[in-house]
């Protein structure tokens, strides 16, 4: 396990270097999302998940002004995240089982909408978001946050 967690360390340095410096925030998260599934396919039919423990692995990258925090997380039991809300936009990946995300409407305190993100498949999410994410036994997956500086506060002189 810890040569695969070192190949895909290195697959989205590799990723995360090769995209031009000038993307930011969830359109950077989306490039990323479809040049990471893409490389990521061949190592994750490699594995067998049903003798996988839970375990987390968290490295960061740093590009510019960008901090990119990776984590690549195991699971060998379900695991539900309730009400929580996104401080960063966030790339999850899943490598292994259906994760379900419900995201909410925090001034209507109603469902905004539920989907499953199938193995192989991943979904960018803006920050302050509210959301609940499922998670089923032998669930593996990345989690991709990007953290800018100065993402908050764009200039209307600089569009």
């Amino acid at each position: 396990m810890d040569n695969f967690n070192k190949n895909i360390e290195a697959i989205i340095l590799q990723e995360v270097n090769n995209l031009d410096q000038k993307i930011r925030g969830i359109s950077f998260l989306e490039l990323l999302k479809n040049n990471l599934l893409e490389k990521l396919e061949p190592f994750v039919a490699k594995l067998n998940f049903q003798k996988t423990k839970c375990s987390s692995q968290e490295f960061k990258i740093h590009k510019g002004e960008e901090l990119i925090l990776v984590k690549l997380i195991a699971l060998d039991k379900p695991l539900s995240l309730l009400k929580k809300t996104l401080s960063d936009d966030i790339l999850l990946i899943s490598l292994n089982e259906i994760i379900k995300i419900d995201i909410y409407d925090s001034k209507k305190s109603k469902e905004f909408a539920s989907f499953p993100i199938l193995p192989q498949m991943g979904v960018c999410l803006t920050a302050e978001t509210n959301i609940n994410l499922n998670f089923l036994k032998n669930s593996f997956y990345l989690e991709i946050a990007n953290k800018i500086e100065n993402n908050k506060n764009i200039n209307k002189d600089e569009i």
